[in-house]
C-alpha cells in the first residue's frame, strides 16, 4: 500500500516541525461516536467488521488503554480541542458552549498556516451549542434540530466535497461520525458483509451495534481511499478515535452518559503518520486530554504549558515509559435545551457521578444517594464486584483523592463542597 511504503521512507526525513508551512503534514482526525475499542478487529475483536480502521491501525500505533474524562460528546471533544478539564472548558453537558479563554487546536493550527475544516454529524456539535467552530474556516454541522444526525454516507460526501473544492494543504480536517450512537439499529455495510453473516445468540443490541460499526467503517474507507487518491495521505498524520464508549447491557445498562464503567469511558485511539511505528500497541494509559499536546509536539509546535494533558510522542516514537497519572472522570444528567436561563443553571449544576482511577484501582461516587463503588480492574475488569468498605483505610484514601481531584478538575468543583460521608 502506497501509504505504508511512504511512511517507512519518511522516517529518514527532517521532523515536521522544522519544515516550512507548505511541507507540514496534514492532520486528519476521524472521530466515531460511541465506538468501543474492543469492537475493532485490529484490537482483537473476533468479527472482522472494521477492515478500514484496521488499515490505519496496521500502519500506526494503537492505544489499548485510552480513556475519555467524560462520556458525553460535546464535553469530551471540548477536552480534546483544548487539553483542559471541565473546570476550564465549562462544558459539562451537551448543549453547553465552550467558555471564552480556551484556545482550541484549530485556532493554534490555523495560526501555524493550516487550513481548517470540520464536518460534524451530531446535533450536540452544532456551532451555537458547542463553540467548537473556533478556528475553523469551514465548519459544517448537522443542523439546528435536536434529533438531527448526519448519516455516515452524507457526512463522508460533505468531506469529499471539501476535498474537491475548498481545502488546501496543509490542512486540519476533523470529522465526527454519529454512528454507532444509540438507538442501535441494523445497518447494511456495503463492501463488508461479515457483519451480516454473524449467526450467534448475542442480544440484538450487540448485533445492531456491530452493524453500525461496520457501516461507519465502510464510509471511513471510502474517505481514506479518496484522500489517498488525491495524494493527501502522502504526508499526513491520521487519528481514528472515539469520544467515549458504550455499554451494551453490561452491568444492566445500555448506553453511555449516566455511568462511569470502563466500557463507557474507554475510547478507541489509533495514530498513524510519518515516523509513527507501524502495528505498535501501547498499554500505557492515555486520555483524550493528551491529544492536543501530542499533535502539537508531533508537528514541532511547543504545547502551551497550561495544557493539562501529556505529550505522548516520546512514548509513541521512542518507547519512553509514561509516568502513572491519576485519571479523573465525571458525568452529568440530561442535555440542555436552547431556552433562556437554562444553560447557566445547567453549567452550575452538580455532576451525577465522579470517579478516579489510580493504577488498577478505581473509585466511583454517585452523588444521588451517596453511593460509593471501588473496583480492582486487574482482578475484576468487568466491574462486577464492588469492594467498597468505608472502614478500609485504602478506600478512604481513594475517596479523599477523588474529592481532591473533583475540587480541581470538575466543572462544579469550585462551587460544590463535597465531603466524604460513608
Amino acid at each position: 500500500m502506497r501509504m505504508r511504503v511512504w511512511l517507512a521512507g519518511m522516517a529518514l526525513l527532517v521532523y515536521a516541525g522544522y519544515l516550512p508551512a507548505k511541507d507540514l503534514p496534514n492532520v486528519i482526525i476521524l472521530s466515531v461516536d460511541s465506538l468501543r475499542p474492543d469492537h475493532i478487529a485490529a484490537s482483537g475483536y473476533p468479527h472482522p467488521i472494521t477492515p478500514n480502521i484496521d488499515r490505519v491501525a496496521d500502519s500506526g500505533v494503537t492505544f489499548q488503554e485510552a480513556h475519555s474524562s467524560i462520556p458525553l460528546t460535546n464535553p469530551s471533544l471540548s477536552i480534546l480541542f483544548t487539553s483542559h478539564y471541565l473546570s476550564q472548558t465549562g462544558v459539562n453537558r451537551n448543549g453547553i458552549t465552550l467558555l471564552p479563554g480556551n484556545r482550541t487546536l484549530a485556532e493554534v493550527l490555523q495560526g501555524k498556516g493550516y487550513h481548517t475544516a470540520a464536518v460534524m454529524g451530531c446535533w450536540a456539535l452544532y456551532h451555537s451549542r458547542s463553540g467548537l467552530d473556533r478556528g475553523f474556516e469551514f465548519y459544517q454541522d448537522s443542523g439546528a434540530g435536536w434529533n438531527l444526525e448526519l448519516d455516515a454516507k452524507v457526512l463522508t460526501g460533505r468531506a469529499q466535497a471539501l476535498l474537491t473544492s475548498d481545502l488546501k494543504e496543509p490542512f486540519f480536517l476533523f470529522l465526527h461520525y454519529a454512528e454507532p450512537h444509540q438507538p442501535h439499529r441494523s445497518y447494511s455495510a456495503p463492501g463488508n458483509q461479515a457483519v451480516n453473516r454473524v449467526d450467534d445468540d448475542r442480544p440484538a443490541v450487540e448485533k445492531n451495534y456491530d452493524s453500525e460499526v461496520a457501516y461507519v467503517d465502510h464510509w471511513i474507507g471510502v474517505l481514506l481511499t479518496d484522500l489517498e487518491s488525491r495524494g493527501f495521505l502522502d504526508n499526513a498524520i491520521v487519528i481514528v478515535m472515539s469520544d467515549h464508549g458504550e455499554s451494551l447491557g453490561e452491568n444492566g445498562y445500555v448506553g453511555h452518559g449516566r455511568k462511569l464503567y470502563e466500557n463507557i469511558l474507554r475510547i478507541a485511539l489509533i495514530v498513524s503518520g510519518p515516523k509513527i511505528p507501524a502495528g505498535k500497541k501501547i498499554r500505557s494509559p492515555a486520555q483524550t486530554l493528551d491529544l492536543m499536546p501530542t499533535i502539537l509536539s508531533y508537528l514541532g509546535v511547543e504545547p502551551d504549558s497550561k495544557m493539562e494533558g501529556r505529550d505522548l510522542i516520546p512514548n509513541i516514537i521512542k518507547d519512553q515509559p509514561l509516568e502513572p497519572v491519576q485519571m479523573f472522570f465525571e458525568t452529568y444528567g440530561t442535555a440542555v435545551l436552547d431556552l433562556p436561563g437554562i444553560k447557566k443553571a445547567a453549567r452550575e449544576s452538580p455532576p451525577s457521578a465522579i470517579g478516579l482511577r489510580v493504577g488498577d484501582l478505581k473509585i466511583v461516587h454517585y452523588l444521588k444517594g451517596n453511593g460509593w463503588e471501588v473496583y480492582d480492574l486487574a482482578r475484576d475488569p468487568e466491574e462486577k464486584d464492588n469492594l467498597f468498605n468505608p472502614e478500609n483505610p485504602e478506600h478512604r484514601k481513594l475517596a479523599e483523592l477523588l474529592l481532591e481531584n473533583f475540587r480541581v478538575k470538575s466543572a462544579a468543583g469550585k462551587r460544590l463542597k463535597l465531603e466524604f460521608r460513608p
